[in-house]
């Protein structure tokens, strides 16, 4: 359990399936797009309290105000790890952010920043160096939290409802001061080739900023770098842009 300030932080267990199904479809409602943010049916909330995976709450004064979840793909799982082709050996170091959401009264406290946190040391406690997870290319605001968070978009994934996702990721065991060849900024709203065509070159998502009524994504190039424990070059060995 963490607590901060007013927040605290801690593991949920499966009596929490229905509040959480409520919650997750309340704030979906609430957004209603589909590009942004996606519905989940009951079954998918109850899986987060299987055996592979964790599902962590927020209570504000004792009330559940946000949520967030993590699944460590087995060898033989489906998941985002398996989608992206990972081999079933290298399956075992990922930790998958799956669903989140943060009521509306309890957002402005950074709250999902500290969310992704206590999901990525769930990982980091069974041995998951690499944090991965999926948001939609427009949605600037998760985009944001997980790059402070420390991950960056490193591929672009069509799920099989069509729409494209970011594959945003942390490789905890990554050699520090990585050299910098480059960055370069591009409007929020750029064409799915031109983000492949980046994404292809090398260049991974490491900011969006927002100035005045327009978002702007930034993309680094790092000098390449041998390193066994590189997930990058994984994701760079693949040829799964876009599928």
């Amino acid at each position: 359990m963490t607590s901060t300030d007013d927040i605290t932080i801690r593991r949920l267990d499966s009596t929490f399936i229905e509040p959480i199904f409520e919650m997750h479809n309340r704030v979906y409602e609430e957004i209603g797009r589909d590009d942004l943010y996606r519905a989940r049916d009951h079954d998918h909330i109850a899986d987060l309290f299987g055996e592979d995976g964790l599902c962590f709450g927020a209570f504000l004064g004792g009330r559940l105000v946000g949520y967030s979840s993590v699944r460590f793909p087995s060898a033989e799982g489906e998941g985002l790890a398996a989608q992206l082709g990972f081999a079933p050996a290298q399956r075992r170091y990922i930790a998958e952010c799956d669903a989140s959401c943060v009521l509306p009264d309890a957002r402005g406290r950074r709250l999902q920043e500290r969310l992704i946190e206590v999901r990525a040391r769930g990982g980091l406690a069974r041995g998951r160096v690499l944090g991965m997870a999926i948001v939609g290319p427009m949605n600037v605001y998760s985009l944001r939290n997980f790059l402070q968070y420390g991950m960056r978009g490193v591929a672009l994934h069509r799920i099989a409802s069509g729409e494209d996702r970011m594959v945003m990721a942390r490789d905890h065991s990554e050699l520090p001061n990585r050299i910098e060849n480059n960055r370069e900024r591009r409007p929020v709203g750029i064409s799915r080739d031109e983000i492949l065509a980046i994404l292809r070159s090398g260049g991974q998502l490491d900011r969006v900023i927002q100035d005045g009524d327009e978002w702007h994504y930034e993309f680094v190039w790092f000098a390449h770098i041998a390193d066994e424990r590189s997930w990058v070059d994984a994701f760079n060995a693949k040829d799964f842009f876009g599928l």
